[in-house]
């Protein structure tokens, strides 16, 4: 026969106890959403916005930067400030102008000029650039 085992306050049945590798809280704590997750999930719900007779669905982010340019229209300072600052701040950038071909000869100079700055700057750290120049050759 088996033993007797006492249940009690601290001592749950066996068959109710933890397995032995097995967690109490699988899935954990749930995590908190941040101000900026709770922010886009608001924007991006969709609402209703009648115009006149047509009814169409917008996000409430599309419908509050309608309402921030209708009162900048309005002529209101503070909104045309606004409107104005966030539409340069998502302005994209302005194209890199692209550099212009080199011709061989110039290129040539550029080359002669990056040897004569790099043998000055070994010379001044007390580098004998013709060993360097001997190593780079074999």
């Amino acid at each position: 026969m088996s033993k007797q085992y006492d249940v009690g306050y601290g001592k749950p049945p066996v068959h109710s106890r933890w397995k032995k590798g097995q967690s109490g809280n699988t899935k954990g704590r749930p995590r908190r959403a941040s101000i900026a997750d709770m922010m886009v999930a608001v924007l991006d719900r969709k609402v209703v916005v009648t115009r006149g007779r047509s009814k169409r669905r917008i996000t409430k982010l599309e419908q509050l930067i309608g309402m921030l340019f209708e009162r900048a229209v309005e002529r209101d300072p503070r909104w045309m400030k606004l409107a104005i600052e966030e539409a340069r701040r998502h302005e994209p950038p302005p194209p890199k102008p692209e550099l212009p071909k080199l011709d061989p000869a110039d290129e040539d100079v550029l080359k002669a000029l990056y040897a004569r700055i790099a043998r000055d700057a070994l010379e001044q750290a007390g580098v004998d650039p013709s060993a360097i120049e001997q190593k780079s050759e074999e």
